[in-house]
């Protein structure tokens, strides 16, 4: 592939996610029709479009649940079609722009976008300490910070995304193949030459911890025992949870943020709700948790169909968390779990853990650091984050997909049988 001609996809689809939350203020749900004018270019200049079997055969269960709850009320055509037509529509858009390109050219443009969303945040961050507001307003740059709200001192960075904790999922990909490179360098791809670039992995992770997100920081934890789990036994294998654990002592006791969040969740979860006593993050999380296990509840572990979480909600919710606040997370649940429990009950929960074992690498190969990048955004989606299409969430499901299916190839029978293998 010649970079002049057919990267242009490529770079396409970074700089559609890169722009996601920016384009959505300006005009929501245009990055779809964006993305729909991408494809459309593609195939009319003579690529091939890439459908999956396996995947229309999901989707072809996914309609048939779908049909079964519209029929019986748990569900709307409206917000059953909504759905299922934006993830199919990105699904196989982004499986057709990249199934081409090798997984190492991809993480390549990813890893650019991120060191330049990083850069934006450490500006972002210098502003913060000047507490510079001239910028805050300004269309592209700077549209989402908010410059009132600080830990310790530093703005809670949040770059071109909407609120720090999406900064943080979007990054994660790429601190997870930095912790690799540092911690598990023997599994790490050697044509992977971003890593040559040691200033772009100091502002990548700096930039993640200062957005001092509880998903981002939850993500760290989840990448450690990854890494911890592929390593095999070492000292480094002992040192990354200790290491992983001080962290998240220190987080704990020294940015009052988390502090709060912590005890406010664990309390909430333990005592019931309190509304006076505990920050709206807290609330937000324990009354979508309620909302899911009523859904999950009285649709008897079969759920209610895709796209209907918000109507499970305005049943089963607490209320808002004041008077002035409006429903949170009504849409997406806060938790891709939460919401997966909620639409396909058990079949959805069995669903995930039977595709994220079946695509992740048995082995030991220089595949392994982006199948277990990806693993650990899929961890932080399922946490914290019910947004089934945001910011290229399908690229990465295809791409897990699509490394694990390049590794086989390349490792042919041994990797099947999880024997080590070298894919260099």
């Amino acid at each position: 592939m010649n970079m002049k001609s057919k990267d242009f996809f490529l770079y396409g689809i970074f700089a559609l996610m890169f722009f996601w939350d920016l384009l959505d203020l300006l005009l929501p749900n245009v990055q779809f029709v964006i993305l729909i004018c991408l494809f459309l270019i593609f195939a009319f200049t003579g690529n091939k479009i890439y459908l999956d079997q396996t995947v229309l055969m999901v989707a072809a269960v996914v309609l048939l649940h779908g049909v079964v709850n519209i029929v019986l009320g748990n569900d709307t055509i409206k917000l059953f079609s909504i759905q299922f037509g934006a993830i199919l529509i990105c699904y196989i858009c982004y499986s057709s722009l990249t199934y081409k390109y090798s997984i190492q050219n991809i993480f390549r443009v990813y890893w650019k976008s991120a060191y330049i969303m990083s850069v934006i945040g450490l500006i972002e961050a210098i502003l913060g300490i000047m507490n510079n507001t001239v910028f805050t307003k300004l269309p592209v740059v700077f549209t989402f910070t908010k410059y009132w709200y600080r830990v310790v001192g530093m703005v809670k960075l949040s770059s071109l995304c909407r609120e720090p904790s999406f900064l943080g999922y979007y990054l994660a990909p790429a601190v997870c193949l930095i912790l690799f490179r540092v911690f598990a360098s023997e599994l790490t791809d050697e044509t992977f030459d971003c890593f040559k670039k040691k200033w772009q992995m100091v502002c990548i992770c700096l930039v993640y911890v200062m957005t001092f997100s509880g998903a981002g920081y939850i993500g760290i934890c989840i990448m450690a025992i990854v890494i911890g789990y592929k390593k095999g036994i070492s000292i480094k294998k002992v040192m990354i949870p200790i290491i992983a654990f001080i962290i998240a002592v220190g987080v704990y006791e020294f940015v009052p943020d988390i502090h709060v969040r912590v005890d406010d969740t664990l309390s909430i979860f333990v005592k019931g709700v309190s509304k006076s006593e505990i920050n709206i993050s807290s609330y937000t999380y324990y009354n979508n948790f309620n909302v899911a296990k009523s859904g999950f509840l009285k649709t008897m572990g079969l759920g209610s169909g895709l796209g209907s979480y918000q109507l499970i909600y305005d049943e089963f919710t607490l209320g808002t968390w004041s008077a002035s606040s409006s429903a949170l997370n009504r849409e997406d649940a806060n938790s891709a779990l939460f919401r997966i429990a909620t639409e396909f009950g058990m079949l959805g929960i069995i669903g995930i853990i039977v595709f994220l074992y079946k695509y992740f690498i048995k082995g030991k190969n220089s595949y392994i650091m982006y199948s277990c990048a990806i693993f650990s955004l899929f961890c932080m989606f399922l946490l914290r984050q019910g947004n089934y299409t945001h910011g290229g969430s399908v690229l990465f499901l295809w791409l897990y997909v699509k490394c694990f299916k390049d590794a086989m190839t390349i490792g042919n029978e041994k990797l099947a049988e999880g024997k080590e293998c070298s894919v260099k």
